[in-house]
């Protein structure tokens, strides 16, 4: 089978803001660091059950389960950011479908997934976020959807021929929202929708031109003929391989 991923683009965020907002000029940001080696190194292997990509008009293309592989944080497949900062994960949704109908993943030559596999390419980079709540910072993943070859236009989805697109950027949380998280702590990266097409993200302190692409290209999918914003919501169970801690 043909390995794909999603590339999860971030890293720091505040669990209960809702808006995207740049830090003042004149603050010093927060960063996220390692305690040993480099971002560079992260790895990770998150696995997860249901995930539903739900359009602001209440369209929805759901999968059973999830598992992915996060590799170092670097390397990623869009030219730009090729450094430290960015990298990939490698996303197998299954059971996926649009209703009742089986839907697979497709590269744009046409080679199509297995049925009812989306295998999913993400570009991922390291951010900060401000929390709402004690102070804590929350780590945020922004999260780039390519498509299934790395293509930057996005994913292409086949659903009983018709074929669908998910694009755009999204923010999910890494939780609990700790200022220092062991390597193999059992973590979640969560993905949650405010509402239909509306996701949960923070206030973006650091990495202002990912901020300002997060709010401006927002995630959007075209599964009735027109793109729509659109949510996602998953809950993935996660361990990193090295120690993480924001340095404010």
């Amino acid at each position: 089978m043909r390995r794909i991923g999603m590339a999860l683009l971030a890293i720091l965020s505040t669990a209960a803001l809702a808006t995207v907002t740049p830090a003042s000029a004149s603050a010093e940001p927060p960063v996220i660091l390692t305690l040993e080696g480099k971002i560079s190194e992260l790895a990770a292997e998150p696995k997860g059950g249901e995930a539903e990509f739900e359009t602001v008009g209440a369209t929805t293309l759901t999968a059973s389960s999830v598992v992915c592989s996060i590799g170092a944080f670097k390397n990623s497949p869009i030219e730009a950011e090729k450094d430290a900062n960015s990298g990939l994960a490698h996303c197998d949704f299954t059971g996926v479908k649009k209703g009742a109908v089986a839907c697979r993943s497709e590269t744009t030559g046409g080679t199509k997934d297995p049925v009812e596999t989306m295998l999913v390419l993400f570009g991922l980079r390291s951010a900060a976020t401000e929390a709402a709540v004690g102070g804590a910072l929350l780590p945020l993943l922004i999260e780039l959807v390519l498509g299934s070859e790395g293509e930057e236009g996005g994913l292409t989805v086949n659903c009983g021929a018709v074929k669908d697109k998910i694009k755009g950027k999204l923010g999910c949380l890494l939780l609990p929202g700790l200022k220092q998280l062991a390597a193999g702590a059992a973590l979640e990266i969560v993905c949650k929708r405010e509402k239909p097409g509306k996701q949960v993200v923070g206030t973006c302190l650091t990495e202002l031109e990912w901020c300002a692409k997060l709010a401006n290209e927002p995630l959007e999918a075209d599964f009735s003929g027109v793109f729509a914003r659109t949510a996602l919501e998953m809950r993935l169970e996660v361990k990193f391989n090295k120690d993480i801690f924001v340095d404010d």
